[in-house]
Formats: structure tokens, C-alpha cells, sequence
């Protein structure tokens, strides 16, 4: 399995920002921590040399995505058997006070809050129950995908597009929106269980894990992962 291949994978099945891809550089070190400046240096070279910015042409919105094809799709639709469906989504949980009162931006935090309109007394002639809803996903809450639109760095997004250009305070994302995957994703998903690799129930917090540790799993699972796979770590 080629590094590009396994990072542009990781990508694909979690719609991070591709210019943090590494799928046409080389591998990136995998040494002990550096210190800060050192570590803001590394940064700036990683997003320099080692992004997908081009590879799909100038005005590409989908970064490593590409990388799940029509032929793949099929691929992994003929993989089913028993149409099982299972949901990686989590409970949403109501926020005990209002995290938009009063608020023109929205909240840092995620929070969701529903409002209910039911007719008192009920009409006998027929009403409806409605509901008003409000909610910010972002951070480790709630289960969503971002839009390649989400993150920035020194003012650029994905593929060069300036922030000015790609996002409008008014209207969202201009490029590079979560609209663009309306259709979903379907590929083939591949469950790489770490603590079963290393014959333990979990790992620590601090545990580093590396491109050698899946080649690893391959090798015991006897799967082998290709361009375009969903990896779920």
C-alpha cells in the first residue's frame, strides 16, 4: 500500500481539508514532538510541499474525493450482503440554556435547542405540531462532515481559493460547500482496530500510531486498502 493512497483514503472518509493531504508527496516524518517553532516551521513546510492544490485542476471543490469514483462506488456496493444499515451518529442532547440569545455570530461551543409550537387546547378539527430548531455542530458533539469550505491557513483554503472569495458571511460557503456531496459517499469502509493489533482492550491517550501500524492491520486482517477507501480508525 502506497502512502498516498492510504492518506488520500483517511481523507476521503472524513472530509478533512485536503491541502493537509499528503497524496502526491512524500511521507511526513514521524519523529518525537517538535517544540513550538519548530513545530509551526514543520507545519508551514508540510502545507507547502506535501497538498493535493492542482491535482484535480485549478477550480476542483472536492479535494481527495475525486478519489472516489464511480467504479469504486460499484465496488463497494457489490461487497453488501445482508443490508444491515448501522448509523455512526450520536444522540442529540438538548442545551440547557439558549446558546443563541442575544447572539448575531454564532456560538463557539456546539449546542442544540428546539422550540415547540402545540395547539392548547387542541383544535378538533386538526392542527399541527411544529418545531423551530437551532444547532452548532462543530467540535466533538455532534456527528457532521465539514465542507472543505470549513478551515483555512494564511488566509487560503483548499486549492488556493482565497477566504473572501470562497465564503460569504451572509450565505454560506460560495465554494467548496457541503452541498457539493449531496449525493453522499459510497465506498468500500475498512474498520482498522487498533487495540486488536496490539492484543489489548484500548489504547492510552498518548499512543502514537503510524502508516506502519495499518500496513500492520493489513497484513493480520489480510485486507488490503486501496485509493478511495473509507478507513474508520
Amino acid at each position: 500500500m502506497r502512502i498516498k493512497e492510504l492518506v488520500a483514503a483517511m481523507l476521503a472518509a472524513v472530509g478533512v481539508l485536503s491541502l493537509e493531504g499528503v497524496a502526491h508527496g512524500q511521507q511526513a516524518p514521524q519523529g518525537p514532538p517538535s517544540s513550538p517553532p519548530d513545530a509551526q516551521a514543520q507545519k508551514a513546510r508540510w502545507m507547502r510541499e506535501l497538498n493535493n492544490w492542482g491535482r484535480w485542476g485549478t477550480g476542483d471543490e472536492l479535494g481527495t474525493l475525486n478519489l472516489v469514483t464511480a467504479a469504486k462506488r460499484a465496488e463497494a456496493m457489490a461487497l453488501a450482503r445482508t443490508g444491515v444499515v448501522i448509523s455512526l451518529s450520536r444522540p442529540i442532547a438538548l442545551s440547557e440554556a439558549s446558546a443563541t440569545s442575544g447572539q448575531s455570530v454564532p456560538a463557539a461551543g456546539p449546542f442544540f435547542e428546539m422550540r415547540v409550537r402545540s395547539p392548547n387546547p387542541p383544535n378538533p378539527a386538526g392542527d399541527y405540531n411544529v418545531d423551530l430548531q437551532s444547532f452548532g455542530y462543530h467540535g466533538m458533539a455532534y456527528t457532521h462532515l465539514d465542507g472543505l469550505c470549513h478551515a483555512s491557513y494564511e488566509g487560503k483554503l483548499y486549492n488556493g481559493y482565497a477566504q473572501d472569495e470562497a465564503v460569504d458571511l451572509q450565505k454560506g460557503c460560495r465554494k467548496m460547500g457541503i452541498q457539493l456531496l449531496e449525493d453522499g459517499i459510497v465506498t468500500r469502509g475498512i474498520l482498522v482496530d487498533f487495540p486488536r493489533l496490539r492484543g489489548v482492550a484500548s489504547l492510552p491517550p498518548t499512543e502514537r500510531l503510524t502508516p506502519a501500524d495499518i500496513e500492520a492491520w493489513e497484513k493480520m486482517a489480510g485486507v488490503k486498502v486501496s485509493s478511495g477507501d473509507a478507513l474508520f480508525l
